[in-house]
């Protein structure tokens, strides 16, 4: 096989075999200029230098036999600890002989939960699976139907974070295989970060701008609060065009700005400019401070991680987390109704046009068929409650319902979060109030506030049909005003309203109340 491939490639490097077994190949086409670093029996170890991008590749085969697969854990680990090639963007691509969990074998015994537990904790060097398409499964025993056929995940591509960042649109997807026990995995590279067409910069405000102390000024003057003739959807129009210019000019390349500070102190603080530059040195140790944290707190918002209180600079942490969620929720292809794989764009969209417009379709019921329904049913609303839920809807209750929801939620296509409201409450009341008040009291249609954005997200780690999502809408503000004022008004008779044994999503009930309730009813039974 090596000798049909010279002339083909640009370049190889062959690790012989021992005897019929074992034995490496690695081979390469140009642009990719690639240089050997390491080798054994077991890996092949290099550097790769491709579209001015510099990485680290080792190709890894993990030993067949079992007892002695501790010894390819340890060579994995040795791998990650080579002092020169720290830091360097790092891809591996091995036959590892070994599966991370259950779900990654079909048929057979069980692996031994110390086993997997293993090979898991080898990847703790901060190598993750890249996402991939195709079959879960890349091996096959290929045995005769009388004895057990097995299916198990053996091959795969895994890399480090800062791999990912060169180029956040690889994926793996595994092929099809023939006369051979193992399926090939092609890794697209796509396009790195730098190549990448990124679309028009949309709106969104930032938590970050809220530490200028000029920022209320442009909110305030952006609103427009003294045209009493504008509408709250004029207000907002008005005010994000004001912020939108406003923060182009403020935070332009802030990252550029903060790598720029950095290299100033660097050089300033070297033993014989320090003693000089004291004054220079702290104003811009302030600077950098204040940069950092504007950083942090973009990162954070865009990572979506609301349980991690920000205050530890943990920005790659937080970039790391808006990259892999960014990765995971590209959508590579959908499988129509004729069970075609559909790449393209076009034939994705009408996938899920047709999908949602045969969700959301309805039989058209006639007034009979919803009377017959609805005359099955007790009313449980006495004269009491349906005072309380008829009464106005106060300044108060419509201010309660705005702060009950997370500042940091994502926003509607205006890109005014709750965050914006909350944070300039005094400067937006008076129209919020008034634009809520006309819905929920004068019955004001919602025409204006109706319109949703759907959210795809994915219920598996490799979708392929519409099935394969959870749908979230994302509404404007106004609209989940109107939402939580009307559930923090029905809150309170729920308990009277709703039959005990329907325990979820009523409070101070669990669904696990009901089990509980079987189970003394058997026990009483017995």
């Amino acid at each position: 096989m090596v000798e049909r491939c010279i002339g083909i490639y640009s370049g190889m490097f062959v690790v012989n075999c021992v005897g019929r077994s074992e034995g490496l190949a690695l081979l390469w086409k140009s642009p990719f200029d690639v240089t050997i670093y390491s080798y054994t029996l077991g890996h092949i170890d290099c550097l790769v230098q491709h579209d001015e991008k510099r990485w680290r590749f080792t190709g890894f085969y993990g030993h067949p036999e079992t007892q002695l697969r501790h010894s390819s854990c340890a060579l994995l680990r040795r791998l990650s600890r080579v002092p020169e090639l720290h830091g360097i963007p790092w891809l591996v691509r091995g036959d590892f002989n070994e599966i991370s969990f259950d779900n990654e074998k079909f048929g057979g015994n069980r692996r031994p939960a110390a086993q997997t537990r293993a090979f898991r904790d080898t990847r703790d060097c901060g190598l993750q699976n890249l996402h991939g398409s195709g079959d879960l499964f890349t091996w096959v025993n290929r045995r005769s139907p009388e004895h057990i056929i097995l299916f198990e995940r053996l091959d795969r591509f895994v890399a480090t974070f800062e791999w990912r960042l060169l180029y956040p649109v690889a994926k793996a997807q595994s092929l099809d295989f023939y006369h051979a026990d193992h399926r090939p995995i092609l890794l697209e590279l796509g396009k790195t970060n730098d190549q990448l067409v990124h679309r028009g910069h949309v709106f969104c405000f930032e938590p970050h701008w809220v530490t200028e102390e000029e920022c209320k000024d442009i909110v305030e003057l952006g609103w427009q609060k003294l045209n009493i003739s504008l509408t709250l959807q004029d207000h907002i129009l008005s005010c994000k065009q004001a912020l939108q210019t406003w923060a182009g000019n403020r935070f332009r390349n802030l990252p550029r700005q903060l790598k720029h500070k950095r290299m100033q102190l660097h050089n300033l603080k070297t033993r014989d400019k320090w003693m000089d530059n004291v004054q220079q040195i702290n104003s811009l140790e302030k600077e950098i401070e204040i940069l950092a944290h504007k950083e942090e707190m973009y990162w954070r918002q865009c990572s979506r991680i609301s349980w991690l209180a920000h205050g530890d600079r943990n920005s790659k942490y937080f970039h790391s987390c808006a990259s892999i969620r960014k990765d995971k929720s590209h959508i590579w292809g959908l499988v129509s109704s004729h069970g075609d794989w559909c790449t393209e764009k076009a034939q994705m969209n009408a996938i899920i046009e047709d999908y949602f417009t045969n969700l959301f379709a309805s039989n058209n019921p006639t007034l009979e068929d919803r009377r017959h329904i609805l005359d099955c049913e007790e009313p449980v609303i006495d004269e009491h409650m349906n005072s309380i839920l008829n009464a106005s809807f106060s300044a108060a209750e419509i201010k309660t319902a705005l702060f009950d929801m997370h500042p940091d939620k994502a926003p509607w296509s205006d890109g005014m979060s709750f965050f914006f409201y909350q944070k300039f409450w005094n400067s937006v009341v008076g129209e919020v109030i008034e634009a809520v008040q006309r819905i929920l009291n004068d019955g004001q249609p919602l025409d204006a506030w109706n319109d949703i954005i759907v959210t795809l997200i994915l219920k598996i780690k490799s979708p392929m049909t519409m099935k394969d999502f959870g749908h979230i809408s994302l509404c404007n503000v106004c609209y989940k005003i109107v939402a939580r004022a009307l559930k923090n008004r029905l809150r309170p008779i729920l308990k009277q309203t709703v039959d005990a044994f329907q325990s979820a999503f009523i409070q101070d009930r669990l669904i696990s109340d009901n089990i509980c309730r079987a189970q003394n009813q058997l026990l009483m039974n017995s």
